[in-house]
């Protein structure tokens, strides 16, 4: 990813494009998952929404039908404190600005995958954005394990429902 990134920083330059904040380029390889070609035609996708040559989160969450990383940070924070009031509000949000039903359940998913990976780096998950401080004060590794089995089960279930977007609802 770091490489990729770097690669699309290199192009970014060479052409004149400008990121409002360095990690939209690390964004974009991952979401690339490797590929070269793939990222750069994820590059592309976003360019297409961004004015004057300027990548912003917003036209990178537009372009791509993403969440973006507020309100991904307060969704994983909400659901990892058992405030279901939150998450429901924040989903109905994100479900009425058209986000990508499959593309928001992989991207919290992603969010906690991250924070299994850093669970002993917890200042990295709080200065990158992925969760809130102390949203894993009261909850173990075991927990953290068994909600995203449950999530991973829950999601591809709903997602085959007949009615998805009320049924991921319910499950956050």
């Amino acid at each position: 990813v770091e490489t990729l990134a770097q690669h699309v920083m290199n192009i970014a330059k060479a052409e004149g494009i400008t990121f409002s904040h360095p990690k939209i380029a690390t964004k974009l390889a991952e979401l690339g998952r490797g590929s070269v070609r793939d990222t750069l035609s994820i590059f592309d996708q976003v360019l297409g929404l961004s004015g004057n040559n300027a990548v912003t989160e917003e036209s990178l969450t537009q372009a791509l039908g993403l969440a973006g990383t507020s309100a991904m940070k307060e969704l994983l924070s909400a659901v990892l404190v058992g405030d279901t009031k939150t998450c429901s509000r924040i989903y109905k949000t994100l479900v009425d600005e058209n986000i990508d039903l499959k593309k928001l359940c992989d991207q919290v998913l992603d969010g906690f995958y991250r924070v299994i990976n850093s669970i002993d780096e917890q200042a990295v998950l709080y200065k990158d954005e992925v969760i809130a401080e102390g949203s894993l004060k009261d909850i173990t590794i075991a927990e953290l394990f068994w909600i995203y089995e449950s999530l991973v089960k829950d999601f591809q279930w709903a997602l085959s429902t007949m009615n998805p977007d009320k049924v991921v609802l319910v499950l956050l």
